[in-house]
């Protein structure tokens, strides 16, 4: 897949998952931001808030449920902002913002 379709899909995601995470901003990271990816490819998008006002575990199942709206090939991670992680840096460093 090439990253202008994974930009699509996660473009739509991001409309699906708004009522979920209103203050989210969502990264697409890893082989389709850097248009590296193969067919089998998953699409990998970081859905990044500053500070969780919730159930930590109940919002990551939502934002999984919600690829089966949009593309099951989506891997969704939730990262707090205020909670930096190897991770987190990674998306900041490489990911595009959508």
């Amino acid at each position: 897949m090439d990253r202008e379709t994974a930009l699509k899909i996660v473009r739509s995601y991001k409309e699906v998952i708004q009522p979920l995470v209103h203050d989210a901003k969502v990264y697409l990271y890893g082989s389709c931001s850097r248009n590296e990816a193969h067919k089998d490819s998953d699409i990998d998008v970081a859905v990044v808030v500053h500070k969780l006002n919730g159930d930590w575990l109940g919002t990551t199942s939502a934002l999984w449920l919600a690829t089966l709206d949009v593309d099951t090939s989506i891997e969704p991670v939730l990262i707090e902002e205020c909670k930096p992680s190897p991770l987190y840096e990674i998306v900041m460093r490489n990911g595009i913002s959508v």
